[in-house]
């Protein structure tokens, strides 16, 4: 928007406090109106520009010219406001039409685009509740649950679109891994369902989410073992923490008995 509002002003000389609240889909439109304005005046300057916005899904724009143009300059505005009429404001596709609770001019692909944005800001708050909801289940079940059955079954009131939106941002949440990792340090999820949630290959993977979402490990490996070591801790419960087949097990614990540098609490395992 800076970058082809600084071009306008500077080529049609527009006088700097001139107001601009347009979306881009509507740039080619405006370009267009202050080139014919610039022929018919001469010199661009004569047009001085109070504002070029939108208002209730209409191009709104209010210049001042000599007198003698007016009448052309008038056509011009009223024309521009025409196409815009029609005009997506988000792509510029000629096939828009009003969205009557938001007012503004959209086609149906940036419609349903800006609904499941719009889905994903107004329910953050319950993305991750059901993110939650949703690795509890798969630990439950003790496998990685068709997402679009289980988000049929949680959004089953919502309308098509509503629900799609919803699936789509659950996915993305979930595949940012912060739902995963932290239930998984918990210990309310094993390692391999978390693994395999995000996509990750070994545990180390999911220490590597906490780390860059800055969020404390409930455990580390060396403590882990030691539980097994003093007999705290089932050898077996450690092929299911950490998602490790149970004829590796074994090796796991040897090696991190055996190590002498075992990585403290706040390095990478």
């Amino acid at each position: 928007m800076e970058d082809w509002l600084a071009n306008l002003r500077r080529r049609y000389q527009i006088n700097e406090d001139a107001e601009f609240t347009i979306r881009p889909g509507w740039h080619d439109i405006v370009e267009r109106l202050y080139d014919e304005a610039a022929a018919t005046l001469g010199d661009p300057a004569k047009m001085f520009t109070l504002w070029v916005k939108q208002k209730l899904a209409r191009l709104d724009i209010h210049v001042r010219v000599p007198n003698e143009h007016r009448t052309m300059i008038n056509w011009y505005l009223w024309h521009a406001a025409e196409e815009a009429s029609h005009t997506c404001e988000h792509c510029g596709s000629p096939k828009g039409s009003e969205t009557p609770r938001r007012h503004i001019v959209e086609c149906d692909d940036c419609r349903d685009f800006d609904l499941a944005l719009d889905q994903r800001r107004r329910r953050a708050e319950e993305i991750g509740s059901a993110a939650r909801k949703y690795v509890r289940d798969c630990a439950h079940a003790g496998k990685v649950l068709d997402i679009r059955e289980w988000a049929e079954r949680r959004w089953r009131k919502d309308g098509p679109p509503k629900r799609k939106a919803m699936t789509d941002a659950l996915r993305d949440e979930i595949r940012l891994g912060v739902a995963v990792v932290d239930i998984w340090r918990r210990f309310e999820i094993g390692g391999r369902i978390a693994c395999e949630l995000i996509g990750a290959k070994t545990y180390a993977d999911l220490y590597r989410i906490l780390r860059d979402k800055e969020l404390a490990p409930g455990f580390q490996p060396r403590e882990v073992v030691q539980w097994v070591a003093d007999g705290k801790m089932d050898s077996d419960r450690v092929g299911e923490i950490f998602g490790i087949a149970d004829d590796e097990v074994d090796a796991f614990l040897s090696a991190w008995l055996a190590s002498e540098d075992t990585p403290k609490d706040d390095e990478e395992p």
